[in-house]
């Protein structure tokens, strides 16, 4: 069954063809290009994720991804080249060095594809 979108707000969606187009300028549907080509395009046109951990008063803790049009499509280029990157499994956005995370952020990233073959970062 699918999902209704009763009671929610905001701008109506986009037809079709606009979802097309924006998914045609995914980096990540060349199969050349890996996590770093994807960060290094997005960091020259000023692109920033804000991550934060939201607590509310009933359940687990949230993780907040926000960011523009612009910054969640960095995420989803990011995220869909490290699922097919057959190089590396797992790809991270340190702070406070990396321009990509706002200044409020409080977290850094990493993204990690399984089954994974080499040796997971140790704290």
């Amino acid at each position: 069954m699918g999902q209704s979108t009763e009671g929610l707000t905001g701008p109506k969606r986009r037809p079709v063809r606009q979802k097309r187009a924006l998914a045609e300028r995914l980096l990540s549907l060349n199969p050349k290009v890996r996590p770093d080509d994807v960060t290094a395009h997005y960091h020259k046109r000023g692109v920033k994720l804000n991550l934060q951990i939201l607590e509310p008063d009933e359940g687990a803790p949230l993780v907040l991804i926000e960011g523009d049009r612009r910054a969640l499509l960095f995420l989803a280029d990011l995220l869909l080249a490290q699922a097919t990157d057959p190089l590396d499994c797992g790809f991270q956005i340190l702070l406070p060095a990396n321009k990509l995370i706002s200044e409020k952020s409080k977290y850094g990233l990493y993204v990690h594809a399984l089954p994974c073959s080499h040796e997971r970062p140790t704290s």
